[in-house]
């Protein structure tokens, strides 16, 4: 345990919160590049993504404050949870990598936009949401956190779902049949399964 400005940080902790500074940093670089853009994105979709972050603020503090093992403790599932949350940033990373200069944090549809579906838009339809998720569910975990998980379960999964469903509206509208052809061989959010 180490003493940090009044939280006491147990090393999973610690190890969630650097790998957050690590979402934070591969998250930068495609806002920056796309933050000159103007486009019609969906505001509302946009903003219950940033509201789940209160889910690693709760779970933060749960874990440093409250002093909770409100998930019993288990070393096994905190280390699932650091294997997690790394996983969604390495997904998303590998996503931005993918899109390129076709990423835009809103949605949007570019005058010279192209349906992307090779790598690992080739595995799932929304790679960057899939990110999204993980990244959501491995910081309560990690820091055994009952009330950041029950959080992640009622604002992290409704909010993923509803973008995923605008998103999808307007790539029907844009792209209607290779969409619609793409849609029939790859899944929206797990490979092989939905």
């Amino acid at each position: 345990m180490i003493t940090l400005g009044g939280f006491t940080v147990g090393r999973f902790t610690l190890i969630s919160l650097l790998l957050l500074l690590l979402f934070f940093a591969v998250e930068s670089i495609p806002a920056l590049r796309a933050s000159g853009r103007k486009g019609k994105g969906e505001f509302v979709s946009t903003f219950l993504l940033v509201l789940c972050s209160i889910i690693w603020v709760v779970s933060f503090v749960d874990a440093t404050r409250l002093h909770s093992t409100s998930l019993g403790g288990s070393p096994t599932v905190r280390a699932l949870g650091l294997v997690i949350l790394f996983s969604g940033i390495f997904v998303r990373g590998i996503s931005f990598l993918t899109l390129g200069r076709h990423y835009n944090y809103m949605i949007t549809i570019e005058p010279d936009h192209e349906l992307v579906t090779r790598g690992i838009y080739g595995l799932v339809r929304h790679p960057l949401y899939l990110g999204t998720v993980l990244v959501f569910l491995g910081f309560p975990l990690a820091n055994d956190s009952l009330a950041g998980l029950l959080l992640f379960f009622l604002l992290c999964v409704p909010s993923v779902w509803f973008r995923i469903h605008v998103e999808e509206r307007l790539l029907h509208e844009a792209f209607p049949s290779s969409y619609a052809a793409y849609c029939k061989k790859t899944k929206r959010l797990l490979p092989f399964t939905w």
